[in-house]
């Protein structure tokens, strides 16, 4: 609207008489050159947002492109993922004297990464190995419970009856048996040093060995 208004000052001017001259002309040239530079500037800033645009919706779309690329590769991830065997994982977690779910659950969490590593080349295959956050639910047909898998402690009475099915004869044969299946005993869940573990029900290695306790007679003192 200024631009038209100067524009037309400018033939107003030049319609006066003495005014046709040079010096009309020159504003005439003035107010078109204005007008010009208005309209450059213009057009500059409709490019200026044109690129704006454009630039964001190119950023958009590389932002949509690695978000599908690191899809992709998690679907890849879980697609090469294995679970460990139980036996494996069972063994490893009973190394930790855990004692219930919870437990677990939060020794888990802040070892993901290190059994990732600890394992990463356990399948020649070439497989992701995983020890699953719910080992009940992918290990559900080896699954006897949280205890046994855990590892914790049996109850004196069964620990006994394991104990007496071992086959050890003497509180000697015991420790030579126990520097030899450290690993057995995890599985079958009895302590090595049961008369510690056990001290409020103990009553000997021959009764936790299952053998026949012979009590002990002592001799009165005095003439025969």
């Amino acid at each position: 609207m200024a631009v038209a208004s100067t524009f037309a000052a400018c033939l107003l001017l030049l319609s006066l008489p003495g005014l046709c001259g040079y010096g009309g002309c020159h504003i005439v040239a003035g107010g078109a050159q204005f007008a010009a530079g208005r309209a450059r500037r213009a057009a500059s800033a409709s490019i200026c947002c044109v690129l704006d645009e454009e630039g964001q919706r190119l950023s958009q779309l590389r932002h949509e492109l690695r978000l599908q690329e690191i899809l992709e590769q998690r679907r890849n991830a879980a697609a090469a993922a294995r679970p460990l065997p139980f036996e494996t994982v069972r063994e490893t977690v009973q190394l930790q004297g855990l004692r219930t779910e919870k437990e677990w659950k939060l020794w888990y969490r802040s070892n993901r990464k290190g059994l990732r590593q600890r394992f990463l080349n356990f399948f020649k295959d070439g497989s992701c190995p995983i020890v699953p956050e719910r080992p009940d639910v992918v290990y559900a047909e080896e699954w006897q419970g949280w205890d046994d898998f855990l590892g914790v402690l049996l109850p004196y009475d069964d620990a006994k009856t394991v104990a007496a099915s071992l086959g050890v004869g003497s509180q000697e044969e015991w420790w030579t048996f126990v520097r030899a299946n450290d690993k057995l005993l995890l599985r079958l869940r009895i302590p090595a040093s049961p008369h510690l573990f056990y001290r409020c029900e103990w009553q000997g290695y021959d009764e936790w060995l299952g053998k026949e306790v012979t009590p002990l007679y002592f001799r009165r003192p005095g003439p025969e």
